[in-house]
């Protein structure tokens, strides 16, 4: 607010009654090797959380941030080409292209054939489709798990 106002010239009249709050000087910060492989060890401890497992993966071999792991679709990767394109960002500058490392290539090829099990996998299909884990229970002991409610064209 007080931005607009500045630029239109009237934050001179409110400026003596208000006190701005503190706007935080710092960005995030990346995670160190120890954090990383302490997240996708948690991430793959139990069955149900496969999807965050792989999630995780993907973004530490990619650079990509939260918002562009969700918008991803299955024609912004070029597995022959071995390259994945970000085509919408928080910024300008995150759009980009993305060279598939080994380990990005194996994820992206599971989720691929997991997608396959649902259905025809299609170009406009987001990789990280909706869908909802089910888990079979036999007492506190899981037994399986089964996946209900699928939409490839919601993430």
């Amino acid at each position: 607010m007080r931005r607009i106002l500045k630029r239109a010239k009237l934050w001179h009249t409110l400026s003596d009654d208000i006190k701005p709050l503190k706007e935080p000087g710092t960005i995030g910060r990346a995670l160190a090797p120890k954090e990383k492989s302490r997240l996708v060890e948690t991430a793959s401890l139990k069955p149900e959380w496969e999807t965050a497992y792989w999630a995780a993966l993907l973004a530490l071999n990619t650079t990509m941030r939260w918002c562009e792991l969700r918008r991803l679709r299955w024609m912004d990767i070029s597995f022959d080409e071995r390259l994945l394109t970000i085509r919408k960002s928080k910024t300008a500058a995150g759009e980009r292209v993305i060279p598939l490392t080994e380990e990005a290539l194996e994820v992206l090829v599971l989720l691929q054939t997991r997608a396959a099990l649902m259905g025809p996998v299609e170009l406009v299909h987001f990789v990280f489709a909706s869908f909802r884990p089910v888990g079979q229970f036999d007492g506190k002991k899981m037994l399986g798990i089964r996946m209900s409610d699928f939409d490839p064209t919601y993430r």
